[in-house]
């Protein structure tokens, strides 16, 4: 048993030190960290309300009191950035795993089933990939509004088309790979 124990945690290790040793997931991971400190330390260290309106400073450019300024009706910039992080960082988590849930369930049943409603999702996707994301996404809040929902939607939709193409194609080669076509000839089912 811990033979295979300590299998298991050797591969995950050499799959994190693969992973760390590619140029774009440290910058990812200092990214991430780099705004996690900068939330903490405009929600712990400065513990303005970011709401609360200073009447005396409108529009004040960066200083020792306000570090980002105030804004057209004297709110701190600083404050008010800070307390979107947790929304904003969640907001975009929520929207990228419905769109790969979404996304990876259309891929699959396309390459899975095939026929026409492989082809009505190949359309779908290559229509949806055409279009600039940033348009789509000004599109469906345009159309449905603004709020945190909307935003959830619109990202979700950017990331569906993405997804399910990666899983078409995932899908469609294990469907085709040396096991399962032994396997259906052994008589095995779908």
């Amino acid at each position: 048993m811990s033979i295979f124990k300590s299998k298991k945690v050797e591969s995950n290790r050499t799959i994190l030190l693969s992973l760390w040793n590619t140029f774009s997931f440290r910058i990812s991971v200092s990214l991430y960290l780099a705004v996690l400190i900068f939330w903490f330390i405009g929600s712990v260290i400065n513990t303005r309300d970011p709401n609360y309106i200073h009447e005396s400073s409108i529009l004040v450019s960066p200083n020792s009191t306000f570090i980002l300024g105030t804004d057209q009706i004297g709110r701190d910039q600083f404050s008010r950035l800070a307390s979107a992080i947790p929304f904003a960082l969640v907001m975009s988590a929520t929207g990228v795993l419905i769109g790969a849930i979404i996304g990876v369930i259309l891929g699959v049943s396309a390459a899975y089933i095939g026929s026409w409603y492989e082809r009505l999702v190949v359309v779908a996707t290559n229509v949806l990939l055409g279009l600039p994301s940033l348009l789509l996404a000004i599109l469906v809040v345009g159309v449905l509004g603004s709020g945190r929902l909307n935003t959830v939607f619109a990202v979700s939709l950017i990331y569906i088309p993405e997804f399910s193409r990666l899983g078409r194609l995932l899908t469609g080669h294990i469907k085709n790979s040396g096991f399962v076509v032994a396997s259906r000839l052994m008589g095995f089912g779908r």
